[in-house]
């Protein structure tokens, strides 16, 4: 099991506008060597505390097998497998396919936590070959108030 940092070119804050819906995307190309139990940290998709989140969408193309990804968030207070699970098969995504977010899902950071945020990540929960490998794109999309 690992823990994998998913990161663009430059580094982004939580984006948090009074009053608004907020939708931010990230990609991520695996490595063959992903199995169960590894965990991929989205750090460009932090997500505000107090932020609800009403929107979890997943676009995969997987050339060599399926991998079941739950998706949740990680930092303080969070939760790896808060949105449930959904399986990247085999062939070329061209659609999305959405997680289920039960209501409206609020974030809620620690009073003492140092980061007022928590990052956005999915765990290999199963797969169906050893050398399963994807590439991923997530969207998350939340309103502030």
């Amino acid at each position: 099991m690992a823990t994998i940092t998913a990161t663009a070119a430059k580094a982004m804050q939580p984006t948090y506008r009074i009053n608004q819906t907020v939708t931010k995307v990230q990609s991520y190309v695996t490595s063959a060597s992903l199995s169960v139990g590894d965990i991929i940290v989205f750090a460009d998709l932090k997500i505000p505390h107090r932020a609800v989140v009403t929107d979890v969408r997943m676009r995969s193309s997987n050339p060599d097998g399926q991998i079941v990804l739950a998706a949740g968030t990680l930092g303080s207070g969070g939760t790896i497998n808060l949105f449930g699970s959904r399986t990247a098969s085999v062939g070329i995504g061209t659609g999305f396919s959405t997680y289920t977010v039960q209501g409206a899902f609020t974030i809620s950071v620690s009073d003492d936590a140092t980061d007022r945020w928590q990052a956005f990540s999915v765990r290999v929960d199963a797969q169906a070959s050893a050398t399963a490998s994807a590439s991923l794109q997530f969207v998350v999309t939340y309103t502030t108030s």
